[in-house]
């Protein structure tokens, strides 16, 4: 007789670790239904693979695998947008893009076939908004809040922050707009969990004043899911600073954790409160700031990376302690450009011929920090008096006659547009000196400039008939420049230290000047090099871990920092971070180019992603 073998008799941890293989969401549920076996087998994987998920959280020995958005009409690349699982599926609503442009789309993600559904919903569609909850209660989707900028015209408008509640019903596929018999005040940027039948709601941007600025808050609200009644919450005197952009950590029915946020411009929260709702809605909640331990092995930056909890530990995805990256907040997403200093080149005879020129070639030393430092002896004044003070910046007193000539030659060699001869330039004026070295006050100094400069209109190189100097230069400039080198070099009474400092560097600004328009003009300016955006060059962030196990006795433990996974996404913030079975997904958020930021004058390229990541644990071969 033949007799026949089927998968039950294979050994107990080898159908265990096959059925490992399927999709927590579906498929091990209808192995659940084969018979009592299969359901212990199923059971037992479950279990196993929260434990194993939970130790490699626990020991940042995670996994990481990417799913990219399929070709064709799929979701849109956004960030600040609102998350939740509720089932098998997570639901994305709203976000924005660099363009301020926001959404109010709804998404369905199948997290057993790993693909975008969009529900087409019936009723009353919320507006377009950015920075608002989403929060799973029963079988519906709770979305309070959040903030729309409009479109560019007309301009006079401004953005808008909402107080709306609508109800999505993830059965009927129906969204509803509730209208409470109490309102509280529209804010966005805020936070909201879930306890039992009531939606905490805390800080956020709101608008306390109808024309008022928006402000940050510390406020508590509280909903109640059945009748849709807003209270505000009283609290101890002593809670957390104001705060948007953080994130909200439920524990239990009775407490929530606050990590992080932002206050403002360059105001970014590391702290960690408890608080503490043990006398119900109605009563006094409490506010417990955390002794946080191990602060060296802490996220970085904890404003704008959510946080998501899995078990007892709380996961943040951050940039790495190595990372040069600048902070970056909700309302200053956008760097403006600013000026780039561009060197003069270096192999330009002529330039190097106008630095030989100003010093001796003892003088001559590396560049340091962009300046050039020369300490000099005290030297013989022309009238024979000894100083005892010379600065570096006097070193046209101290050159030879050979050398004033062949300084005066390069500087007179730099063609000018007519615009710029014509027109001069603003100096720094420090001390009470005006753009043309003279004072603003009447003094006998003032007097003897003036009379300097009258006698020094006449130069050799004006004194030959010709209406333009050598090289395009225009008599009027020349003539200045002339009268400002006499002036520092002449030792009246009436002139001091910092007079002669105040002029030279007038001269120097005046020769930086003529060299960048001569370059300009000649095409020849060499730009620093600029490190372009590319694809390739990875930053992945790192994962930290916190450890709220002894949260009731006052204090959280950051975890010792492990290597960073080469296959972490990359350095992103306002994404969503969501706990499924087994594993931690998020999807969306904005990234900056690094290597980039750091050069000035340039514009930070930002990209909005629409790439899902997903963190589980290692698989073992048994």
């Amino acid at each position: 007789m033949k007799s026949t073998v089927s998968i039950e008799d294979l050994p107990d941890p080898i159908i265990e670790y096959i059925l490992s293989y399927l999709s927590p969401y579906r498929d091990l549920k209808q192995c659940m239904q084969v018979n009592k076996s299969w359901y212990r087998f199923v059971y037992d994987v479950i279990r196993k693979t929260q434990r194993d998920f939970y130790n490699a959280v626990c020991h940042m020995s995670v996994q990481w695998c990417h799913l990219e958005a399929e070709p064709g009409p799929t979701i849109t690349k956004r960030y600040s947008h609102s998350a939740c699982c509720s089932g098998n599926s997570m639901y994305i609503f709203g976000g924005c893009t660099t363009a301020n442009t926001t959404f109010n789309d709804l998404w369905r993600f199948d997290l057993g076939s790993r693909c975008w559904i969009r529900p087409l919903a019936t009723g009353t569609y919320p507006p377009p908004k950015a920075c608002a909850t989403l929060v799973s209660h029963s079988d519906n989707l709770v979305l309070f809040g959040g903030w729309t900028h409009t479109a560019p015209y007309p301009l006079h408008q401004v953005w808008r922050v909402f107080n709306q509640i609508h109800i999505y019903n993830t059965t009927t596929n129906r969204w509803t707009q509730i209208t409470p018999p109490t309102t509280c005040p529209p804010m966005a940027g805020h936070s909201a969990t879930v306890h039992g039948d009531v939606m905490v709601v805390f800080g956020g941007v709101q608008k306390q004043i109808c024309d008022g600025p928006f402000v940050s808050t510390s406020d508590v609200w509280t909903l109640d899911l059945k009748s849709y009644k807003w209270q505000k919450q009283v609290t101890s005197t002593d809670p957390p600073p104001p705060r948007y952009g953080h994130s909200q950590i439920p524990i239990d029915k009775d407490h929530l954790l606050i990590m992080g946020g932002c206050g403002g411009p360059n105001m970014l929260y590391t702290d960690i409160w408890l608080l503490k709702m043990i006398n119900g809605p109605g009563g006094l909640w409490e506010w417990q700031k955390m002794d946080v331990r191990c602060k060296e092995n802490s996220a970085p930056q904890i404003a704008f990376h959510p946080a998501c909890k899995v078990g007892s530990q709380v996961v943040v995805m951050s940039k790495s302690h190595k990372s040069r990256s600048s902070p970056a907040s909700l309302p200053n997403l956008l760097r403006a450009p600013s000026r780039t200093w561009v060197p003069p080149r270096m192999d330009d005879e002529d330039s190097i011929n106008l630095r030989n020129a100003k010093r001796s070639a003892s003088e001559i030393d590396p560049c340091v920090n962009g300046k050039r430092g020369v300490l000099k002896r005290p030297s013989e004044r022309p009238n024979g008096a000894k100083t005892s003070q010379v600065s570096s910046s006097d070193e046209d007193e101290t050159l030879d006659s050979s050398k004033k000539v062949a300084l005066n030659t390069a500087l007179n060699s730099f063609p000018l547009p007519p615009q710029v001869c014509t027109k001069k330039p603003n100096l720094p004026s420090t001390s009470g000196y005006a753009r043309n070295g003279v004072t603003n006050n009447s003094n006998p100094s003032s007097s003897s400039a003036s009379s300097s400069a009258t006698s020094s209109a006449k130069s050799p190189q004006s004194s030959n008939g010709n209406s333009e100097a050598p090289g395009g230069v225009a008599p009027s400039q020349n003539s200045s420049r002339e009268e400002m080198r006499q002036n520092s070099g002449q030792g009246n009474s009436g002139a001091s230290l910092h007079t002669r400092r105040n002029r030279q560097r007038q001269l120097e600004g005046l020769d930086r000047m003529e060299q960048r328009l001569r370059d300009l003009r000649a095409g020849n300016v060499s730009y620093p090099t600029l490190h372009k955006f590319s694809r390739t060059m990875k930053r992945p962030m790192c994962l930290y871990v916190l450890d709220i196990s002894t949260v009731f006795d006052g204090f959280v433990t950051w975890r010792a920092v492990k290597n960073q996974s080469p296959s972490a996404p990359e350095e992103i913030i306002l994404y969503s971070l969501v706990l499924g079975k087994g594993e931690v997904i998020m999807f969306g958020g904005i990234q900056k180019d690094l290597n980039s930021s750091e050069q000035e004058g340039e514009t930070v390229p930002e990209i909005v992603s629409n790439s899902l990541h997903f963190m589980t644990a290692e698989r073992f071969v048994i």
